[in-house]
């Protein structure tokens, strides 16, 4: 292999003797210096001039360009100023006040004699009962004392009490911990009861009492739990014939999955097809991907699991209710038949396919079993269940199941919310029927609005041959996040009738949400290292509009072919490095395995200096630069992390360069012209061929790119007068807004994604330090400038696997230092050294998810420093030697 180009007389990895700052990286004045020169044998240019008749303006050819049409404010000088408006807003978030509506239910919708409380923090109650003595509760929590609430307990005539959910101490602080460490406010288990009273009390009154007491957090009587499907089906369909069995994993040969989004009736079998398959668009990413090494976790009333269609895939079975593993029994077996059928029938070509046919299925029964009751919340402890076992790397998404016997949102019972946001926390996806009681999914039973989970939590529609419609009794509201058909006469699935049997009656929230979880499955075998919030952000966003009364929003309709194309644009595979070496050329250097070790340098050849990298849909990457004729360059694999195609002009004369990714896949170049103006030059479809170059106008002289969390793309610069512009697409892959001021004063610039999806610009200020302006939603208004501090002069941002931001600069020490959010889209660490001595600065994950900053050192060659695990812990500064002088990091495809 060719080795890349070093300055004369300099060594490929430091030697002995050298002096070295923190970490090994050597400092100025300690190796020799000299520029690269004829001595060394270097590739010639191979870019050839570019034709000068394509529009854009060419140095000499125009008058002097002044500031053009983008007006700016004339700036004092001194500190950042924040646009009008005043100081930098809050980031805490507004919860949902009480809905209109709600009041006393009737007694019938509620458990029996059942109440849960959740106790505030610190209070860690121990139950105590002595022989013939009442049940009561101590606490070690100073200052705190719980003779009133056992108190009211013994005038209620309590009878026994329980945790809600029963897991290890130490493992349940564990967890709790890492909830909080990502910002997570997850009350701790042990503060979470259930308590047992006569069947004729009345515990909304008790649930009253108790929450009045200060060392409650809260107290609920408990609702009852039923299915989320419209009416019990009990009504099944004839059996389909048994086939013979196509080529598994074609889910399109199945015979009852159909071909298109119309219900079509089959007069021998009396069966439909599956329309909904085709309606979200599952057909589009079933080339693809079909869920495999995914686990789906369906936390349900019961299954046939020897069905024809469940049985290849089901892999675990556990009962939440007596801990064993007969997940068979009851009456409603139907429901976790039908509801495993949508989310991962096996398409083995007898019946129907799953959203998710290769996932592996844990069916999970919480409602009955043939044993004793655990006590406690067998759906809470469901959910914990399958957060602490092992699927061996697999990743899991649960299905819940379950509504009130008010028909609402079953995450209003303190442990099941809980135990959602600890299992989210822990890097389960979580998908949960909203329920079917045409009522608001953030209130409870008694009207009052519960905390928010974070959940996926989905509607339904109902069938119409051209429409998407809410179906008039799903639940509504601003937290659901995406809805799916879920209509109860067109929702063919199967059926517990018989190993072979099938039904077209099932719906409501109960068929919509494993459509939905199916697809999360199809997403994470594209892309592993997706968090559930941005999975729940990608489902948000990539949709199509449901028709639906005013105020009652059911979020976006599935399409599980467009979440595909987006969650494939962020997967990540080897890091590959792209440098200009001493000879001008392009020279890269590549992980030999994903997180691994590193191969050696090769040239790409070319004469460059400008130099950007980007990713296209299908994978490959691609690098753009500026030839020595001032023209865009671009040189891709022509397969995803294979052979390069050789370099391409793409034209014109430019001199800031940058690449971004519509929400469509296609890449788009901006550059900046000689009259200062703002082109660019996009794919005409993903992977495709180019447009041209077209003016977006302005003035300017530093230049970013960021995609919003609906896909549109941003284009942010510096105008003449040093203040921040933006222009924005005004729909994802559309037309262009025009330029628009952030103020400011500004000589750098760069642009991050926070993990719920908002916008946050970083820039130096004219005092050095480092700034911030964030969007204040997603999408949205913009916070104002407010300062970081420091001192920097070279800016790159990463985000952790976690979500959290991080920007690393260069001090006036020429070390790096890294500030860093403490949680996902929150506050800030302040500044730490990572040592070394560096003049640029780039950073990219790895694919397990670990940061890894690279940098160009004192001896001009490229050194890296990576996190030793996810989020937190730096190795030392290592070489991969060469010498350069521009430095950009892809990431191949997985």
């Amino acid at each position: 292999m060719t080795t890349l180009p070093k300055k004369p007389g300099m060594p490929a990895a430091m030697s002995a003797g050298v002096a070295s700052g923190s970490g090994g990286m050597p400092m100025p004045g300690t190796i020799q210096s000299a520029a690269p020169g004829a001595q060394m044998s270097m590739p010639t240019p191979s870019m050839k001039s570019s034709s000068s008749g394509d529009g854009m303006p060419r140095p000499g050819s125009m008058a002097a360009a002044g500031p053009g049409e983008m007006p700016g404010p004339i700036m004092a000088s001194g500190a950042m100023p924040a646009p009008p408006g005043g100081s930098m807003p809050s980031r805490s978030s507004t919860s949902n006040g009480p809905p209109n509506g709600g009041g006393a239910l009737n007694g019938s919708t509620r458990e029996p004699g059942v109440v849960e409380v959740q106790f505030r923090e610190g209070v860690a109650p121990t139950i105590a009962a002595g022989a013939g003595a009442p049940v009561a509760f101590t606490t070690a929590a100073k200052a705190t004392s719980l003779d009133r609430f056992n108190e009211i307990a013994r005038q209620h005539g309590m009878l026994s009490a329980e945790p809600s959910i029963d897991i290890d101490m130490a493992e349940a602080t564990a967890a709790q911990a890492v909830a909080r460490s990502q910002g997570v406010d997850v009350p701790h288990y042990a503060n979470l009861v259930t308590l047992h009273f006569p069947n004729d009390a009345d515990t909304v009154a008790i649930a009253a009492e108790l929450r009045r007491l200060p060392e409650v957090e809260r107290a609920i009587a408990v609702p009852r739990a039923i299915p989320p499907s419209m009416v019990p089906v009990t009504e099944t369909r004839a059996p389909t014939p048994r086939r013979e069995a196509a080529p598994p994993t074609d889910p399109l040969a199945d015979p009852l999955v159909g071909s298109s989004d119309q219900v079509v009736l089959d007069p021998t079998t009396n069966l439909e097809n599956q329309w909904y398959v085709f309606r979200c668009n599952a057909d589009d990413a079933w080339p693809q991907v079909s869920g495999k090494d995914v686990v789906i976790a369906d936390i349900d009333w019961g299954y046939r699991t020897t069905h024809q269609d469940l049985a290849p895939n089901i892999d675990k079975t556990y009962n939440s209710f007596d801990g064993g593993t007969d997940v068979t029994t009851g009456n409603r077996v139907f429901h976790g038949t039908g509801v495993t059928g949508l989310a991962a029938a096996s398409a083995n070509g007898k019946g129907i396919a799953g959203f998710a046919h290769e996932a592996r299925i844990w069916a999970v029964q919480a409602n009955t079993g043939p044993g004793s009751s655990l006590g406690g919340n067998a759906w809470a402890r469901a959910i914990d269940w399958v957060r602490t076992t092992s699927s061996n790397g697999k990743r899991k998404v649960i299905i819940l199941e379950v509504q009130t016997g008010a028909f609402g949102n079953y995450e209003q019972v303190p442990s099941v919310g809980a135990a959602i946001k600890t299992a989210i926390a822990g890097g389960v996806v979580v998908c949960v029927a909203a329920g079917n009681g045409d009522r608001d999914a953030g209130v409870d039973d008694t009207g009052q609005a519960f905390p928010e989970t974070g959940s996926i939590l989905v509607g339904a529609t109902a069938y119409h041959a051209t429409q998407n419609n809410r179906a008039w009794f799903s639940n509504f509201g601003p937290r659901i996040v995406v809805a799916a058909p879920g209509d109860p006469a067109h929702d063919l699935t199967t059926s517990n009738s018989s190993d072979t049997g099938y039904t077209n009656g099932f719906g409501g929230t109960s068929g919509a949400t494993p459509k939905v979880a199916g697809a999360a499955a199809l997403l994470l075998e594209a892309n592993p290292a997706l968090t559930h919030s941005e999975i729940r952000a990608i489902l948000k966003t990539t949709g199509s509009a449901v028709n639906t009364a005013a105020g009652k929003p059911v979020g976006t309709l599935l399409d599980a072919g467009a979440a595909l194309r987006r969650a494939k644009i962020g997967a990540v595979g080897r890091l590959e490095a792209f440098v200009r070496g001493a000879d001008q050329a392009v020279w890269h250097r590549s992980q030999v395995v994903p997180n691994g070790g590193w191969n050696g340098w090769s040239s790409l050849g070319g004469w460059i200096d400008l130099l950007a990298t980007s990713r296209n849909a299908d994978g490959r990457l691609e690098i753009f630069a500026r030839g020595s004729d001032k023209a865009v360059w671009h040189n891709w694999q022509t397969t995803p992390n294979g052979p390069w195609s050789g370099w391409s002009t793409l034209g014109w004369w430019v001199d800031r360069l940058a690449v971004g990714q519509n929400s469509d896949g296609r890449l788009q170049v901006f550059a900046r012209g000689s009259d200062k103006a703002l082109y660019h030059n996009w794919q005409t479809t993903p992977n495709g061929a180019w447009s041209g170059w077209s003016a977006l106008g302005g003035w300017l002289d530093r230049l970013a790119v960021g995609r919003n969390a609906d896909g549109r793309l941003e284009v942010f610069t510096r105008g003449s007068d040093g203040a921040v512009r933006h222009n924005w697409q005004v729909v994802p892959s559309g037309p262009w807004s025009g330029w628009h001021s952030l103020g400011g004063w500004v000589d750098m610039l760069e642009v991050g994604s926070n993990l719920d999806g908002r916008l946050e610009l970083f820039a130096r200020g004219e005092d050095g330090a480092l700034y911030h302006n964030y969007q204040t939603t997603p999408n949205g208004g913009w916070s104002g400038w407010s300062t970081l501090g420091g001192r920097i002069d070279r800016l790159s941002v990463g985000r952790n696997a976690d979500g959290r931001l991080e920007v690393f600069a260069r001090g006036t020490d020429n070390a790096v230092w890294h500030n860093w959010q403490v949680v996902p889209n929150g506050d800030w660490s302040g500044w730490h050294s990572l040592g070394g001595w560096v003049d640029s600065i780039d950073v990219s994950q790895n694919q397990d998810g670990r940061l890894e900053v690279f940098a160009r050192g004192a001896d001009k060659a490229l050194w890296h420093i990576w996190q030793v695990a996810r989020n937190r812990n730096w190795s030392n500064w290592s070489s991969l030697e060469g010498w350069v002088d521009l430095v950009d990091i892809g990431q191949n495809a997985p």
